[in-house]
């Protein structure tokens, strides 16, 4: 009996030393932090401009990138010394006033806490896959598992394959033909005026990053709010706070020079 106590000890410590192994060597897209941060887009077939494409399965950011995740990239490449680089991702704060004529936004959108979780604008296609840089090699660095990381902006067809989630050929990532509700509720932050208003209404210009419902993958925003930068320079889609209902639907696209009050981003991630 004495003996099959101590094999029992033994056998379960031999199962927790085993878990704990598994657990410290998990790759970075197994934890539940990766997890909570980005979706899988399933491989899959997607229709775009008259033309069929295969996307291979990638994963991407449930929202689009935040100040808050912005500001810690900046602190990272200040901390570093790199001026020259923290000097040219720096958002151009002054193009709320010179196209909304706001300047308190200007004052306080990217570094007071009420703004903390709304999606970086303003900043240029440079910075953004700065950003990309940055982050893909922040998590190989802290990957033990031998898997290598991939951050990139998407193209146009992985970025519409990644709206339409489990759907297929919808004008809207939720699925409806239309940008409001039979109640007339808007599903989306659009047709919002560039005129001057209030700093408090929360509505007027962009929402937090996870506001209205996610579409069938767990993706916010993907219609409006900040239209997103893809790999073609110069190129957003899915319209912004200030498109018209049509203007942001899935395969809409917008030309952009520079940076923008209208425009923002959201990395993907392939594993390999």
């Amino acid at each position: 009996m004495k003996q099959i106590i101590i094999g029992s000890i033994g056998f379960c410590l031999v199962l927790s030393l085993f878990s704990f192994v598994n657990k410290k060597e998990r790759s970075v897209f197994e934890t539940k932090c990766f997890k909570q941060k980005y979706a899988l887009v399933p491989s899959g077939d997607v229709m775009v401009d008259g033309d069929l494409t295969s996307v291979e399965s990638f994963y991407i950011s449930k929202t689009e990138v935040t100040n808050e995740e912005y500001n810690r990239f900046l602190q990272d490449i200040k901390a570093s010394g790199n001026s020259d680089l923290y000097n040219a991702c720096l958002p151009d704060e002054c193009l709320w006033e010179v196209v909304c004529k706001n300047k308190p936004l200007t004052d306080w959108y990217q570094n007071q806490k009420a703004y903390a979780y709304y999606p970086v604008v303003n900043i240029s296609y440079d910075a953004a896959m700065a950003y990309c840089k940055w982050m893909e090699a922040k998590v190989n660095s802290e990957d033990k598992t031998g898997h290598k990381y991939e951050y990139s902006l998407p193209t146009r067809e992985e970025w519409v394959r990644a709206a339409e989630g489990k759907l297929h050929s919808v004008n809207y990532a939720w699925g409806g033909p239309k940008a409001k509700n039979e109640m007339g509720c808007t599903l989306c932050q659009c047709n919002r005026s560039t005129q001057e208003r209030s700093v408090f209404d929360n509505v007027t210009y962009t929402s937090p990053a996870k506001s209205y419902m996610p579409n069938s993958i767990g993706l916010f925003n993907m219609n409006g709010n900040a239209a997103e930068m893809i790999a073609q320079r110069g190129i957003a889609v899915g319209g912004s706070w200030a498109s018209s209902e049509t203007e942001a639907m899935n395969r809409s696209t917008s030309k952009f020079s520079g940076p923008s009050p209208f425009v923002g981003f959201r990395p993907i991630v392939t594993v390999k």
